[in-house]
């Protein structure tokens, strides 16, 4: 299911926490990134990733600390039918086994 999503431009969000990793550090990592994000020229797709951003951390929000296998949460802007009918999807997966990576990614 989500190897077929895909994004047009930058604007899918990857996020692998590991666990022990603060999510007081991540918000704040997010929060810079959201301000990075306000410098992309093109209007939607600007609007497109500060929207995943939020929604990312209105996530993390839901959890007091990282659970014990980490966390990945994968969000961005997603056509249903073509161009211009893209809707923000947020996948979150506590994986079955820990990660052990720290990984931020804005891409397509």
């Amino acid at each position: 299911m989500l190897a077929n999503k895909e994004g047009r431009g930058t604007e899918l969000i990857s996020l692998y926490i590991p666990p022990g990793k603060q999510i007081s550090e991540v918000m704040n990592m997010l929060r810079e990134e959201y301000g990075t994000a306000s410098n992309i020229k093109s209007t939607t797709t600007r609007k497109n990733v500060q929207d995943a951003i939020v929604k990312v951390q209105q996530r993390l929000k839901l959890f007091k600390e990282t659970p014990e296998n980490g966390l990945v949460i994968f969000c961005g802007a997603v056509p249903q039918n073509g161009a211009g009918s893209e809707k923000i999807e947020t996948y979150v997966i506590i994986p079955p086994e820990p990660i052990n990576i720290y990984l931020y990614r804005c891409d397509s």
